[in-house]
């Protein structure tokens, strides 16, 4: 290897009159030798097997337009393929001149790629040879799926080797099973034949749906709004079983957040990579689903339209969750519904009318002034007589409400904490989840002054797990909060969502939104 490397080393400074010969991948990755990218003037070559096929919708995410994000860029995803190594082992993302070129690769085929006249160059996590044309494609041998070579994983098992690679996750499901393969706000994505009759405006595309293994470890599947099998009606499987796709680690902006650390995800080339028709790893100890669809709330008190400090029950399980937060707490949409609805033209799709819990109050009731935290939920049930492995919280939220007015003030930064006596809390980690904000119409005027869609406006529910301590089996009582940990809201700035501290005098009405909340363990 480090003979190949040298070879590699030189061919990358300058041209070469060395014979023509097919090199390891690893070679390729390494001959970088810590530089961001390298031109290739020499005709070394490699060989492996095409992973998708050309054209596919969700090799890549779609980006928006880097000056006002407004449009969503829909040309490269066609002159982007995947070659991973004969073992598996590593993978590259091929992007060519045209979409004619890319096309010249057929999915599953052994292919040998001279990368002279080439550029390769490091991208977060993965590695990226441009400049591709079809002349550089000297050899294709034709495959099938069968042939192609299979890599399995556990979702703790991948690494960043794995980057642009095909990967098979086993035993793992969606964490929340209502709604589509991708929940969004349909009017603010890309217009497609699946959302034709909404007024789609193609200012955003992309967004994810947490999977996890029986261990308990996540992934984010994501998915582009271009893929029309996303939202069919059908929903997403309701078991477990494996996932397929490659593996990914561009940062997805709306999604993660750019304070966060980015995460590697999987994206799916077809719904055939879903194989989750086995029985669930998982059981449910509470669990709020808001999937009934209606403007009650059940609580203590009864069903109630508008809750003040009552408990609110569990969907599923036995459970409480209570509001800390001074303010109005009702019902309200979320894009969760499995299939658009097409009866009215202009209708926004995906929607359940009473799909949340949406706490509506001033951004100052977002936190204790005397006691200096967060403010936020309450979680309480018992795990007593439980054993089991790997519990967990899972939850999902959203800011705003699709209203210019309403999409600033929200705490962006929230935390998980635990307790046994409902007084002593203690965090579960050092992780702080970035609440996004729902998009507002661009160009709006807010207070006189005109502000773009922010780039970092959500097109959904984010999605989250919690892996809590094993400590917490076996109690009387166990409580969490969902709560913000830090004093910055929200602004309507392009970027940099937390430019403004939260004050006791801050009274900017805003919204936060609930969507599933669920704690389990692992059967």
């Amino acid at each position: 290897m480090k003979r190949i490397k040298t070879i590699l080393l030189l061919m990358l400074m300058a041209p070469s009159v060395l014979m023509a010969q097919i090199v390891p991948f690893e070679a390729v990755r390494t001959a970088l030798d810590g530089k961001e990218q390298a031109r290739i003037d020499s005709d070394i070559r490699i060989m492996g097997y095409v992973i998708n096929a050309q054209g596919n919708s969700n090799v890549l995410h779609n980006p928006q337009h880097a000056t006002r994000y407004t449009e969503v860029n829909l040309k490269d995803i066609r002159k982007v393929m995947y070659l991973e190594s004969s073992d598996a082992r590593y993978g590259f993302r091929l992007e060519f001149e045209t979409d004619k070129d890319a096309g010249t690769l057929k999915r599953y085929s052994l292919a040998t790629i001279s990368l002279n006249g080439t550029m390769i160059r490091k991208e977060y996590g993965g590695f990226v040879i441009s400049g591709l044309t079809k002349d550089n494609v000297i050899d294709q041998k034709e495959g099938t799926a069968e042939s192609f070579p299979r890599k399995y994983r556990t979702i703790s098992e991948v690494t960043s080797d794995d980057i642009f690679t095909y990967v098979t996750l086993a035993d793992c499901e969606f964490v929340f099973k209502d709604g589509a393969y991708v929940n969004v706000h349909e009017t603010y994505t890309i217009k497609t034949e699946k959302n034709a009759h909404c007024r789609a405006n193609g200012m955003m595309d992309g967004w994810g749906s947490l999977i996890y293994d029986k261990a308990g470890y996540p992934v984010y599947m994501m998915l582009n709004s271009s893929c029309l099998w996303r939202r069919d009606g059908k929903g997403v499987p309701q078991g477990a079983g494996t996932l397929s796709g490659i593996i990914t680690d561009t940062p997805v902006t709306r999604y993660y957040g750019e304070d966060v650390e980015r995460a590697l995800q999987i994206r799916p080339m077809n719904r055939k990579d879903f194989a989750m028709e086995g029985e669930s790893n998982w059981r449910s100890i509470c669990e709020w689903n808001w999937s009934d669809n209606v403007k009650t709330i059940r609580t203590t008190s009864g069903d109630m339209e508008k809750v003040g400090k009552e408990t609110v029950l569990a969907d599923h399980g036995k459970g409480g969750l209570r509001v800390e937060v001074e303010g109005s707490v009702t019902r309200r949409k979320e894009p969760n519904n499995p299939s658009l609805n097409s009866k009215k033209k202009h209708e926004e799709g995906g929607f359940y009318d009473y799909g949340a819990l949406n706490v509506s109050a001033s951004s100052c009731n977002f936190w204790d002034w005397s006691k200096d935290r967060g403010l936020g939920l309450v979680l309480n049930f018992s795990t007593k007589g439980i054993k089991g492995t790997n519990l967990i919280l899972a939850f999902s939220f959203a800011a705003g409400n699709g209203k210019s007015e309403r999409c600033l003030g929200y705490p962006v930064y929230w935390c998980v904490e635990y307790s046994t006596d409902g007084v002593n809390y203690t965090r579960v980690n050092d992780t702080d989840y970035v609440l996004n904000t729902l998009p507002y119409w661009r160009e709006v005027d807010v207070y006189g002054v005109s502000y773009p869609t922010s780039l970092e406006c959500g097109m959904g529910f984010t999605e989250h797990l919690v892996r809590l301590p094993e400590a917490l089996f076996g109690k009387k009582e166990v409580f969490l909060r969902i709560c913000p940990s830090q004093k910055k809201v929200g602004s309507m700035a392009f970027t940099d969502r937390d430019r403004v501290a939260m004050r006791p005098e801050l009274d900017v009405l805003t919204n936060v939104s609930f969507g599933s909340i669920a704690v389990r363990y692992n059967r």
